[in-house]
């Protein structure tokens, strides 16, 4: 049975110049793997990160089409438009109905 690397990741040399990609990589050093908090995109002169351009100092291993997610909001926090209030997104006639109550 295949394990969740095989099942979801791409062997490195599959991957086609120009993928913006999320990478798996490993330091050579511990032979540990880790996967880049940011997106690597493969050159002709080798992978980089995709927003800096900066050469990876480590070894890429697996990859996957990189997808990109809105961060989370802090836990208790709402989102909401900035300046925008309750009543203001109410036509003028609500409002009044709002305020006689």
């Amino acid at each position: 049975m295949p394990n969740n690397i095989d099942l979801y990741w791409a062997k490195i040399d599959t991957a086609p110049e120009g993928a913006i990609a999320q990478v798996r990589v490993t330091d050579d050093g511990t032979g540990s793997e880790f996967l880049l908090p940011f997106p690597c995109k493969l050159t002709k002169e080798g992978w980089v990160n995709a927003v800096s351009g900066s050469r990876l100092a480590v070894r890429p291993i697996y990859w996957k089409p990189y997808v990109a997610t809105t961060p989370k909001a802090p836990t208790g926090e709402r989102r909401r438009k900035s300046g925008l209030r309750f009543n203001d997104r109410h036509p003028k006639e609500l409002r009044k109905v709002v305020k006689e109550r």
